[in-house]
């Protein structure tokens, strides 16, 4: 991965001047305190990827373990969302009342918790970082706060389910991310989020704000301070945080978007090594990505605030083959493996070959634009992985030992698609054609390639691979034989090698 140009690491060290940045440990009642200090620095310019060098370890991570886990593995059902009637505004009951999903707190007090497990399983299929649900959009906090009603403290004792995650993530070398919903429908007379309690839950109704305009502002600002309390202690208890993935905010009638650049300001001034992704919310515009006026995602990404784009589920967005816009974007894919976001029981301990070929398959195509795939498990109430998962990954673990240099160890190809009938990546004077079980063209590839291979050969293997080199149209055909082909069923990689770095491919 390139680094950043010069230009950005002084903008860095210049914000961080600015902010008065300092290593020194705070508690989190200093930390709470300093929000209030912090200046808005950049405000209606072009925000870009935190240049901090511990963070330059995210454009090159390519797989992470996303994990939602709370009250609602209990039942099990759909975080937060399940108790919303006529949830987007479609004719359905709650698979849960309101009452009867707070009352899940009461049971939720995992005995056989064991992130070990977790951790394990994901760096034994190439992860590199993981993110866990440290509080969801209902509002229960997976550690010991000081703030709300909801918690490990108020509900289990002060058990710190949180810092037993981080110790694991640290045990396996796995970078550490949390996930914190601004957003809190627990929270006393909250009208934010999708507005839901000022709802009443039912998304045919319209969102009444109880509140007057001088009440609604001062109501705001007991938000606020209660959510950067929070932040407060995540960010001060557990040392070095990697990752802090937000999942919306803002308040009924109060537009601040200063708001948006003091909080992302002075967390860089707690964690100045840390990346965040844009979902705090905010209109405040990179005009480095409106320009692009034609495409949704790069339009939607000028809106935002943070280090890296998050693409929630819908695939079309990476499939749109964007000529390499994605090149210049620290950007990250996620979804479900199993079910929806939370557990759901497996319907079978077995692997399913069309679940790993999809993962593999997207984890591929991703790595070809420079991205991140952020692969969600809901573990049950315990704690513990589905078996049909565990079974898939002792399968993909095996193809990573095999292939896993063509993706975790290698760069995308900028606008491969104008040279490819496959996705590429590549490392150095090799180049890794990709073939998945959703790759178009049968049995063959054609790579335009600047000049004759000096080997092509399948990576699991090392068996040349049959190929022809045309030097008028400097086009390379690979010819793949079946019985070379990835014997797992998932991809097959052919490595081709070459006398200079392929560097000119990304252009």
């Amino acid at each position: 991965m390139k680094k950043l140009a010069f230009g950005v690491l002084l903008i860095g060290m210049v914000f961080m001047a600015q902010t008065g940045f300092s290593e020194k440990p705070m508690t989190a009642a200093e930390a709470q305190a300093l929000f209030y200090s912090t200046p808005i620095a950049e405000f209606n310019t072009p925000f870009k990827p935190n240049a901090h060098e511990g963070a330059q370890w995210y454009p090159d991570a390519g797989f992470g373990l996303f994990i939602h886990w709370g009250i609602y593995s209990v039942e099990p059902t759909n975080p937060s969302w399940s108790m919303i009637k006529n949830c987007f505004k479609k004719e359905r009951p709650a698979k849960i009342s309101v009452e009867d999903y707070y009352k899940l707190a009461e049971q939720f007090n995992p005995q056989s918790y064991n992130p070990d497990a977790w951790m394990e399983m994901a760096s034994s299929i190439g992860m590199k970082y993981a993110v866990i649900t440290t509080k969801h959009h209902d509002g229960y906090c997976l550690w010991p706060t000081e703030y709300g009603e909801y918690n490990t403290k108020s509900c289990m004792e002060g058990r710190d389910l949180i810092g037993e995650y981080v110790a694991s993530c640290r045990k396996y070398g796995m970078k550490v991310g949390f996930y914190f919903s601004p957003r809190d429908w627990a929270y006393n007379n909250h009208v934010s989020g999708f507005n839901n309690p000022a709802r009443g839950f039912d998304h045919f109704k319209d969102a009444v704000n109880p509140f007057s305009k001088e009440e609604n502002e001062a109501e705001y600002e007991k938000w606020l301070d209660y959510t950067i309390g929070q932040l407060s202690e995540l960010l001060t208890r557990y040392g070095p945080v990697d990752v802090l993935w937000f999942d919306g905010a803002g308040w009924m009638g109060i537009k601040r978007p200063e708001d948006d650049l003091r909080v992302r300001n002075w967390i860089y001034r707690l964690q100045p090594q840390i990346v965040i992704n844009p979902r705090w919310g905010g209109k405040n515009v990179n005009p480095d990505y409106d320009k692009q006026k034609g495409h949704h995602s790069l339009s939607d990404i000028s809106r935002r605030v943070g280090d890296f784009y998050t693409y929630e589920s819908k695939w079309s967005e990476i499939e749109k083959r964007n000529d390499g816009l994605y090149a210049d974007i620290w950007f990250e894919f996620c979804r479900a493996w199993k079910g929806h976001w939370g557990y759901t029981p497996a319907d079978s301990d077995q692997a399913n070959p069309k679940s790993m070929q999809q993962i593999v398959h997207q984890l591929t195509e991703i790595r070809s634009f420079n991205g991140n795939y952020l692969l969600n498990i809901g573990p049950s109430e315990e704690g513990e992985i589905r078996p049909d998962i565990l079974a898939e990954a002792q399968i993909i673990s095996r193809w990573v030992k095999s292939n896993g240099d063509s993706i975790l160890a290698a760069d995308g190809v900028k606008a491969w698609e104008k040279y490819s009938t496959v996705p590429l990546t590549q490392n150095g004077t090799s180049l890794y054609a990709h073939m998945t079980t959703y790759s178009e063209g049968g049995e063959v590839i054609t790579i335009a390639l600047p000049e004759k291979p000096v080997s092509v050969c399948y990576l699991h293997n090392g068996v040349p691979a049959r190929h022809e080199y045309d030097k008028g149209s400097r086009s390379l055909r690979i010819l793949l034989d079946k019985k070379q082909k990835d014997p797992l069923g998932l991809s097959t990689v052919v490595e081709i090698k070459t006398r200079t770095a392929q560097q000119r491919m990304s252009r």
